[in-house]
């Protein structure tokens, strides 16, 4: 099973995407912010990070920065409410921009391309 590091400020958000993508097979590991997530990245080496840009702490774009000094392969989606972020977060390395709110089934399928499942 694939294991999905999930990054967002928002804990409602962050439960109903864990239920979405843990009921499609995948194993999800969580965090709050990017200094939370640029940890478990490190501990858990998960195959995909899905993250939010404005957190607390650590924003996305400066944890996208720091996974991408170590690790330029792990695909790395953003989702956001925020468009005007989308072209910061590729310049930073994400892979992939998804708008919030989005449907689950989107972002699993975002996921299983990159996956290659």
């Amino acid at each position: 099973m694939n294991r999905i590091l999930l990054i967002d400020d928002d804990e409602e958000i962050r439960e109903l995407i864990t239920m979405g993508l843990e009921s499609a097979g995948f194993i999800v590991i969580a965090a709050e912010n990017g200094y939370d997530g640029l940890d478990v990245f490190h501990r858990e080496a998960p195959d995909l990070i899905v993250t939010d840009i404005k957190m607390p702490r650590m924003d996305g774009i400066e944890m996208i920065q720091g996974i991408r000094k170590i690790d330029t392969d792990i695909p790395i989606i953003v989702s956001s409410g925020f468009n005007d972020t989308q072209q910061a977060a590729i310049n930073a390395g994400a892979n992939g921009f998804l708008s919030k709110p989005f449907r689950s089934k989107n972002l699993i399928e975002t996921i299983e391309k990159f996956l290659g499942s």
